[in-house]
């Protein structure tokens, strides 16, 4: 064998070691952000839901993907008038106090306004996760 093939192959040597444990270190955030992802839009899920039949009107997030980690605002819009929709998600708060069911690490809110047309409401949506 060569010296310069020599030098290659210890400098390989040498250098592995140090890319696998970088490799396993990268590997372990991500699939740690993954499950606090996971975990955080399961708690946004369950207390701040979609109100059904409602259209997205805008829509802001700062991580990987809305109602996860990060913070999420977003407006619904619904046909609904506003009590209706307002009862409904007090249904689910009632629902959520009455099955104890735990807040989890994020913060989440809703409020209702009726639409500027007259027409139906406006859903306010927002969560902080993991931050």
């Amino acid at each position: 064998m060569t010296a310069k093939k020599s030098i290659g192959r210890e400098i390989w040597l040498a250098v592995r070691p140090i890319l696998l444990t970088i490799g396993i270190i990268v590997g372990i955030a991500a699939a740690l952000f993954g499950v606090a992802d996971v975990v955080c839009n399961s708690t946004i899920e369950r207390w701040t839901p979609i109100y059904p039949n409602s259209e997205v009107v805008t829509l802001e997030y700062n991580f990987i993907r809305p109602r996860g980690m990060g913070v999420t605002k977003m407006t619904l819009h619904s046909p609904d008038d506003v009590e209706t929709v307002r009862q409904w998600y007090l249904d689910n708060l009632d629902r959520l106090s009455k099955e104890d069911a735990g807040r989890g690490s994020g913060t989440n809110s809703w409020d209702i306004d009726e639409a500027p047309s007259g027409q139906g409401s406006l859903i306010n949506l927002s969560s902080r996760c993991g931050q």
